[in-house]
C-alpha cells in the first residue's frame, strides 16, 4: 500500500504518468496481505481469550475497531472492486487507508497499550512531533532530489514508446545497446 501511496504523491508532484496496470496488481496482492493480517490479529485476540473486549465500548476497543475498519477491511473492499483498482484516485484512497490503518496501529500500541499497561497518560510533546515531521521532511527532500538527479522514472510518452531517429520503438527496447547507437554507427 506504501508503494501505492508514494507512486500516486510522486507522480503528482513531478508530473508522471502512474503505471495504473503495475499498481492495479500491487492491489490485488494488497487484498491478500491486509485479509491474511486480519486472520492473524483476530486469531491472536482469539488465542488469548481477549476476542470478547472488542466490542466493551472503551477507548482501545474503539481504536481497535478504526484501524481494523480504516487499514483492513475498506482497503480490502475497494481493491476488490476491479473499476477501483483501475483508477489513480480509487488507489490513493484505498492505499491511504491501509497507511492509515497502520498509523492507528502504531498509536494503539504506543498510547492506549501504554495507557492500559502503566496507567501513565501520554501524549507526543511538541518537540516530538517536530522531530518526526523534520523526519519525514528529510526523506522527500532526499527522495525529490534522487528523483532530480537519478533515472528514477522511465521516460515514457501517453503509450508507453518514444519515436527515435524516425522509428517507434518501445522504452524497454530502448535501453538495449542496439537501441543506444548513435546515427554515426547506424
Amino acid at each position: 500500500s506504501m508503494v501505492i501511496f508514494e507512486s500516486y504523491l510522486s507522480g503528482k508532484a513531478f508530473g508522471k504518468q502512474l503505471e495504473i496496470p503495475l499498481l492495479a496488481d500491487l492491489a490485488r496482492v494488497v487484498i491478500v496481505v491486509q485479509s491474511v493480517y486480519l486472520v492473524w490479529r483476530l486469531q491472536d485476540l482469539g488465542s488469548r481469550g481477549a476476542l470478547h473486549h472488542v466490542w466493551d465500548g472503551s477507548l482501545p476497543a474503539l481504536a481497535f475497531l478504526a484501524e481494523i475498519g480504516v487499514g483492513s477491511l475498506l482497503p480490502i473492499a475497494l481493491f476488490a472492486f476491479p473499476r477501483v483498482r483501475r483508477n489513480a484516485g480509487g488507489l490513493f484512497f484505498g492505499a491511504a487507508c491501509a497507511v492509515s490503518g497502520f498509523v492507528l496501529n502504531r498509536l494503539n500500541v504506543g498510547i492506549t497499550g501504554l495507557e492500559l499497561g502503566t496507567g501513565a497518560r501520554y501524549f507526543p510533546n511538541w518537540m516530538e512531533i517536530a522531530v518526526t515531521m523534520s523526519i519525514v521532511a528529510v526523506g522527500f527532500a532526499l527522495f525529490g532530489l534522487a528523483c532530480k538527479h537519478l533515472p528514477i522514472f522511465t521516460a515514457q510518452s501517453d503509450k508507453g514508446r518514444r519515436l527515435r531517429r524516425g522509428r517507434l520503438t518501445s522504452v524497454a527496447a530502448i535501453s538495449t545497446p542496439a537501441a543506444i547507437s548513435t546515427p554515426a554507427e547506424a
